[in-house]
């Protein structure tokens, strides 16, 4: 992807972009006091009674009264105060539960970049191209269909595909319960019908004429295929929101990516080399 000539850059660049965003759109509450407040001082200053309004206004549509924002602040007092006494407790450490709520929000720093970024249409179009097996619209096929019975022994199969052919009326007639005419329907379709396999039974048919006998799973028929549309890529202009929600999960992979080797770099890992992890392994 032309666009991530420099992940490392382009994660640095949108996730500034992206971290400022969220933490106007989302502000929390304090995790713990701030410079110069006490470990048993909490302050409600006009930023956070800003932040409570917008949060208000954001679900309700609507900005609170002086009652329901002193509501906000006590609810506000309480978790802060609970949350300070958890961590000065430790109750913190090691919670997995904790630990991946904090992964989440930092892999919403790449997935929302990637989704702030709007290509243009030449850069889905060779996403479209370069990806096709995932946008390809499956084959689909109309046909009538005559059903045998479970068995053919007992039925004249030439003689039923003869008056089929002539327009007429077979005599006999099993598998009613199926329908006789199928239109414009996938192989899953068909399968979910008719049994699986099928669908790929009715591929190799000649269009137009009656053939078979064709086994399904409940015995068998006579086809006559009408049409049958091969798989094919959609232009781009109607699966265009298909198309940029692939492109832009692809490029918040690669932005995770960047994001995971970027900030290793500033970190040193020790771990067991190959040899001793084998070792501890069998012990």
């Amino acid at each position: 992807m032309s666009f991530l000539k420099e992940p490392f850059f382009h994660f640095a660049l949108l996730g500034a972009i992206v971290f400022a965003w969220f933490s106007f759109a989302n502000p929390e509450p304090f995790q713990g006091p701030s410079p110069g407040q006490g470990h048993n001082e909490i302050t409600i200053d006009q930023p956070l009674i800003g932040a409570m309004k917008a949060q208000f206004r954001a679900k309700l549509n609507r900005n609170p009264t002086a009652l329901e924002l002193n509501g906000v602040i006590d609810n506000h007092v309480k978790t802060e105060i609970m949350v300070r006494e958890a961590k000065s407790l430790g109750l913190d450490d090691g919670d997995s539960i904790i630990r991946n709520r904090l992964v989440q929000k930092m892999t919403f720093l790449a997935t929302s970049a990637a989704q702030a970024v709007v290509p243009d249409d030449e850069t889905l179009k060779a996403y479209l191209n370069n990806n096709a097996e995932q946008f390809v619209s499956a084959a689909r096929i109309s046909f009538d269909q005559f059903g045998l019975g479970e068995t053919i022994e007992s039925v004249d199969v030439v003689s039923v595909a003869a008056s089929l052919k002539n327009g007429e009326q077979p005599d006999v007639s099993f598998l009613r319960f199926l329908p006789e005419a199928i239109k414009d329907a996938n192989a899953r379709q068909i399968d979910a019908t008719f049994g699986k396999g099928f669908f790929e039974q009715l591929a190799d048919l000649p269009i137009g004429t009656w053939s078979g006998p064709v086994r399904s799973g409940f015995g068998y028929h006579l086809v006559r295929v009408s049409e049958l549309v091969p798989p094919s890529l959609p232009p781009l202009s109607s699966i265009r929101d298909k198309v940029l929600f692939g492109w832009q999960q692809s490029l918040a992979e690669d932005l995770s990516e960047a994001q995971d080797a970027s900030l290793q770099e500033g970190y040193v890992i020790s771990r067991p080399t190959p040899e001793e992890l084998e070792a501890w392994v069998t012990k």
